[in-house]
């Protein structure tokens, strides 16, 4: 697995002062520099903040930029690639947590073994213009 590079990507989302703030999605990008094809399964995925832990139970698998959606959550990572994902999911509240550093946390299964991957998202205050 030494030719497997999981780096999760930075998400801004902006929210107005009137909304109230939520994490919908993750994305990541893979690199595989070896000569043979990986193969991963996204298991779980939970979104963090300053020792809270929120489980995401359902979320869809896309490949970017063109959002092909990825059944039973597998991805095919074929040799010498370099490709970016997204999941995405219901609305998770981050009214408790907007102010703390907030991860999407998620978990693959590659072959046979967990990788553990942290996803940053910003929240993007703006203030409505009068």
């Amino acid at each position: 697995m030494d030719n497997l590079k999981l780096d999760g990507l930075k998400v801004v989302k902006s929210f107005y002062s009137t909304q109230e703030p939520n994490i919908t999605h993750a994305q990541f990008e893979i690199v595989n520099s070896g000569n043979d094809a990986v193969n991963l399964t996204v298991q779980k995925i939970r979104c963090c903040s300053k020792g809270c832990q929120i489980s995401v139970p359902d979320f869809f698998l896309y490949s970017l930029p063109d959002y092909l959606e990825h059944e039973n959550k597998l991805i095919q990572q074929a040799p010498m690639t370099t490709t970016q994902y997204e999941v995405s999911f219901a609305p998770v509240s981050a009214a408790e947590f907007s102010q703390n550093r907030i991860l999407v946390e998620i978990e693959f299964l590659v072959d046979g073994e967990t990788i553990l991957l942290d996803c940053p998202y910003v929240l993007d205050l703006r203030n409505e213009k009068c």
